[in-house]
Protein backbone atom coordinates (compact mmCIF):
# COMPACT_ATOMS: atom_id res chain seq x y z
CA UNK A 1 0.00 0.00 0.00
CA UNK A 2 1.67 3.25 -0.73
CA UNK A 3 1.79 6.39 1.24
CA UNK A 4 -1.33 8.05 -0.44
CA UNK A 5 -3.47 5.09 0.01
CA UNK A 6 -2.52 4.31 3.42
CA UNK A 7 -2.96 7.99 4.41
CA UNK A 8 -6.54 7.75 2.61
CA UNK A 9 -7.35 4.75 4.47
CA UNK A 10 -6.22 6.04 8.35
CA UNK A 11 -8.32 9.38 7.40
CA UNK A 12 -11.46 7.45 6.10
CA UNK A 13 -11.03 4.93 9.55
CA UNK A 14 -11.05 8.60 11.77
CA UNK A 15 -14.12 9.57 10.01
CA UNK A 16 -15.87 6.26 10.44
CA UNK A 17 -14.81 6.29 14.03
CA UNK A 18 -16.02 9.60 14.75
CA UNK A 19 -19.15 9.32 12.77
CA UNK A 20 -20.11 6.52 14.98
CA UNK A 21 -18.97 8.88 17.94
CA UNK A 22 -21.17 11.56 16.99
CA UNK A 23 -24.31 8.79 16.74
CA UNK A 24 -23.95 7.85 19.93
CA UNK A 25 -23.03 11.00 21.75
CA UNK A 26 -26.65 12.29 20.05
CA UNK A 27 -28.56 8.94 21.54
CA UNK A 28 -26.93 10.27 24.55
CA UNK A 29 -28.39 13.59 24.86
CA UNK A 30 -31.74 13.28 23.31
CA UNK A 31 -32.09 10.86 26.12
CA UNK A 32 -33.28 12.51 29.44
CA UNK A 33 -32.39 9.77 32.12
CA UNK A 34 -35.41 9.23 34.78
CA UNK A 35 -34.79 6.21 35.84
CA UNK A 36 -31.72 3.49 36.49
CA UNK A 37 -32.77 1.90 33.21
CA UNK A 38 -32.61 5.05 31.31
CA UNK A 39 -29.73 6.43 33.57
CA UNK A 40 -27.38 3.16 32.63
CA UNK A 41 -28.60 3.51 28.92
CA UNK A 42 -27.09 6.89 29.44
CA UNK A 43 -24.01 6.07 30.49
CA UNK A 44 -23.95 3.08 28.07
CA UNK A 45 -24.20 5.29 25.00
CA UNK A 46 -21.28 8.18 26.41
CA UNK A 47 -19.55 5.13 26.96
CA UNK A 48 -19.53 3.76 23.09
CA UNK A 49 -19.32 7.44 22.22
CA UNK A 50 -16.24 7.96 24.36
CA UNK A 51 -14.72 4.85 22.60
CA UNK A 52 -14.96 5.49 19.30
CA UNK A 53 -14.18 9.59 19.82
CA UNK A 54 -10.83 7.70 21.25
CA UNK A 55 -10.31 4.96 18.62
CA UNK A 56 -10.43 7.68 15.91
CA UNK A 57 -7.85 9.63 17.67
CA UNK A 58 -5.81 6.74 17.68
CA UNK A 59 -6.28 5.81 14.55
CA UNK A 60 -5.07 9.48 13.36
CA UNK A 61 -2.10 8.70 15.63
CA UNK A 62 -1.04 5.75 13.41
CA UNK A 63 -1.96 3.07 16.85
CA UNK A 64 -3.28 0.15 16.22
CA UNK A 65 -6.12 -0.81 18.53
CA UNK A 66 -8.03 -4.36 19.06
CA UNK A 67 -11.85 -4.35 18.61
CA UNK A 68 -11.71 -6.22 21.82
CA UNK A 69 -10.25 -3.36 23.45
CA UNK A 70 -13.15 -1.95 25.55
CA UNK A 71 -12.87 1.73 26.86
CA UNK A 72 -11.06 1.80 29.69
CA UNK A 73 -8.28 0.06 27.47
CA UNK A 74 -8.41 2.58 24.84
CA UNK A 75 -8.33 5.83 26.90
CA UNK A 76 -4.89 4.43 28.63
CA UNK A 77 -3.37 4.04 25.30
CA UNK A 78 -4.88 7.69 24.39
CA UNK A 79 -3.82 8.96 27.79
CA UNK A 80 -0.01 7.35 26.72
CA UNK A 81 -0.43 9.86 23.50
CA UNK A 82 -0.40 12.87 25.23
CA UNK A 83 0.25 14.48 28.10
CA UNK A 84 -2.72 17.11 28.14
CA UNK A 85 -5.00 14.12 27.98
CA UNK A 86 -3.67 12.24 30.53
CA UNK A 87 -3.63 14.77 33.18
CA UNK A 88 -7.33 15.82 32.03
CA UNK A 89 -7.99 11.82 32.43
CA UNK A 90 -6.33 11.41 35.96
CA UNK A 91 -7.54 15.10 37.71
CA UNK A 92 -11.32 14.48 36.57
CA UNK A 93 -11.46 10.43 37.33
CA UNK A 94 -12.41 10.24 33.66
CA UNK A 95 -12.92 6.66 33.81
CA UNK A 96 -14.56 6.48 37.18
CA UNK A 97 -16.86 8.72 36.28
CA UNK A 98 -17.78 6.73 32.86
CA UNK A 99 -18.23 3.27 34.41
CA UNK A 100 -21.07 1.97 33.82
CA UNK A 101 -21.82 0.58 37.04
CA UNK A 102 -20.83 4.14 38.88
CA UNK A 103 -23.61 5.93 41.21
CA UNK A 104 -22.16 8.88 39.76
CA UNK A 105 -24.79 11.93 39.23
CA UNK A 106 -26.14 12.04 35.42
CA UNK A 107 -25.09 15.70 34.94
CA UNK A 108 -21.20 15.02 36.58
CA UNK A 109 -21.13 12.33 34.03
CA UNK A 110 -22.32 14.37 30.81
CA UNK A 111 -20.35 17.38 31.87
CA UNK A 112 -17.08 15.22 32.31
CA UNK A 113 -18.12 13.73 28.57
CA UNK A 114 -18.99 16.68 27.15
CA UNK A 115 -15.07 17.37 27.81
CA UNK A 116 -13.31 14.38 27.34
CA UNK A 117 -15.21 14.85 24.00
CA UNK A 118 -13.94 18.39 23.49
CA UNK A 119 -10.72 17.42 23.78
CA UNK A 120 -10.56 14.31 22.09
CA UNK A 121 -11.72 16.68 18.91
CA UNK A 122 -9.45 18.97 19.40
CA UNK A 123 -6.63 16.42 19.24
CA UNK A 124 -7.66 14.21 16.40
CA UNK A 125 -8.19 17.88 14.26
CA UNK A 126 -4.14 18.64 15.42
CA UNK A 127 -3.74 14.66 14.29
CA UNK A 128 -5.54 15.05 10.79
CA UNK A 129 -3.93 18.23 9.95
CA UNK A 130 -0.58 17.13 11.01
CA UNK A 131 -0.47 13.57 8.98
CA UNK A 132 0.98 14.81 5.68
CA UNK A 133 3.82 15.96 8.04
CA UNK A 134 4.40 12.75 9.87
CA UNK A 135 4.31 10.82 6.56
CA UNK A 136 7.11 13.14 5.14
CA UNK A 137 9.22 12.15 8.25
Amino acid sequence: MNTADLKQRIIETADEYHGIAEEQWAQAVDLEPSNDESAFEFRRLIRAAMLYYSRACLVLAMVETDAEQELEDVVEIVAEQDEELDVFFRQNRVLEVMDEESEMNISRVFAVAESVRTLLLQHSNQLAASLDSRFAE
